[in-house]
């Protein structure tokens, strides 16, 4: 879901967030906490590091493909009708699940209007092979600085009336070896929301700019993320909810192919039971990249959800998507996509989640092909003593490469793996240290495709 960068776009948002502000002051009601204890809905999310076990204060929205590094998409988050997580493996930091836990209202912020809260992060990794390569391996030690902060005013405890919430990160990449390499990334992220009693009009809009080691690519590149979305959720009635959303992404490699999607979507979504609810959305877009034809797709999906507070979250879409290419590219490809995102609260100090999903993603390195990516992602989550919180995630991720040019022939195959237990410890109110290690191994085709590595991390981060 993404809309980005021209200036008449950037005109309409910000007429859009004046608007929204006006909005909050006189009419921003928020609701009332009725106890100390209660289940947050997530905030939106930014930029996560390789050591996070649940959402961190800024965990980043990934408008292209996800890493199960550090790019993550929580559909989960703030859109029960929107598209679950589809998590591409690039080559950055850690995949932050949701996390579902009690968590206690300080008494100073249960009736603030308004709040800023500050984030600070400083970690050390060492990576025997930083640029992921099939010979000649190459190993690092990294320095890493994080620093940004969250804005949130209106209903930003609830998410349902009037509210802003606005994040940003800067993160410094320091190479011992190799300062040719150094970096400073930076993410932000937008969601706002007016409400007309039964209608909801929110406005998503992230950005990253990140430089480092990208896993469809094979080498060390620059790119830019960006997504955007306008979306109308209307309450029907009490148990039918519409969705229409217009959105585009745009996935920027000075070096690369980049490619640029322009998307509508509309959805019904009809609660069966208090914690069921089932619906149909249908999607109709357009994805243009470099030197390849342009891709005109139409998916239709059957969506299923089931929420037992603080015990499980499921959500699940299945479908079809038919793919046509234009000016002489291949015959229409019917493709069956799915995405599922679900978390279990096993006991309570031990949580399981599951990510699973298919879909098709333009190459960023290959002219005139695509690649269907089909994977998962499964962890758990285990405090000890309310301070120790022990993690273990792993994943795999096959990429089947397809022509969508009549004279390129695809034949990579890839198949990627990744295993990744850590430990975090809280040891003052708002400090935390973590430790973990994460193997990854990419499977190829091609030879100079196939590669592994381990990284060892070790961070402090104050989060307010």
């Amino acid at each position: 879901m993404l809309i980005r960068g021209d200036k008449p776009f950037r005109r309409v948002c910000f007429g859009f967030i004046v608007l929204l502000a006006w909005g909050l002051l006189p009419s921003g009601a928020i609701a009332e906490v009725d106890d100390q204890s209660r289940l947050l809905p997530e905030s939106f999310p930014l930029l996560s590091s390789p050591s996070d076990f649940g959402v961190s204060t800024l965990s980043p929205l990934m408008p292209g493909p996800v890493d199960f590094g550090t790019d993550v998409l929580d559909a989960l988050a703030a859109d029960p009708l929107g598209s679950l997580t589809d998590p591409n493996v690039d080559a950055v930091p850690a995949f932050g699940e949701p996390e579902m836990e009690t968590v206690e209202i300080q008494k100073e912020a249960e009736n603030k209007f308004w709040r800023i809260r500050p984030y600070l992060k400083a970690g050390v990794t060492y990576d025997d092979n930083i640029f992921i390569t099939n010979t000649n391996r190459t190993a690092d030690i990294i320095y890493n600085v994080q620093a940004g902060f969250a804005f949130e005013v209106g209903d930003y405890r609830a998410l349902q009336n009037n509210y802003l919430l606005l994040e940003y990160l800067a993160s410094g990449f320091f190479f011992t070896n190799h300062p040719a390499q150094n970096s400073l990334d930076q993410s932000y992220s937008l969601l706002a929301q007016y409400r007309l009693t039964q209608l909801a009009i929110q406005l998503e809009s992230t950005f990253q700019s990140l430089d480092g080691a990208d896993r469809q690519v094979g080498a060390f590149t620059s790119r830019m993320l960006f997504f955007n979305a306008l979306r109308f959720l209307y309450a029907k009635s009490e148990k039918t909810d519409l969705e229409f959303e217009i959105n585009q992404r745009t996935s920027y490699y000075p070096e690369q192919l980049s490619s640029y999607t322009l998307e509508a979507q509309f959805a019904f979504d009809y609660k069966i039971q208090p914690k069921l609810h089932a619906g149909l959305e249908g999607v109709f877009g357009v994805n243009q990249v470099q030197d390849s034809p342009d891709r005109w797709y139409q998916t239709l999906n059957a969506k299923f959800g089931y929420d037992l507070a603080e015990k499980l979250v499921l959500n699940a879409s299945v479908g079809i998507q038919l793919n046509q290419y234009s000016s002489g590219g291949e015959p229409m490809r019917i493709l069956p996509v799915f995405s599922l995102g679900g978390e279990y609260q096993l006991l309570r100090k031990t949580t399981l989640y599951l990510n699973a999903y298919r879909n098709i993603q333009a190459s960023p390195s290959l002219r005139g092909q695509d690649y269907i990516a089909t994977g998962f992602d499964l962890g758990l989550k285990q405090k000890f003593a309310e301070k120790i919180t022990f993690g273990l995630a792993t994943g795999y991720e096959n990429d089947a490469y397809v022509s969508n040019m009549a004279n390129v022939q695809a034949n990579r195959v890839d198949n990627f793996y990744f295993f990744r237990p850590g430990v975090s410890y809280s040891f003052l109110k708002y400090l935390e240290a973590n430790f973990s290690y994460e193997y990854r191994f990419n499977s190829s085709t091609l030879t100079q495709d196939t590669w592994y590595d381990n990284r060892m991390n070790v961070e402090l981060s104050m989060d307010f």
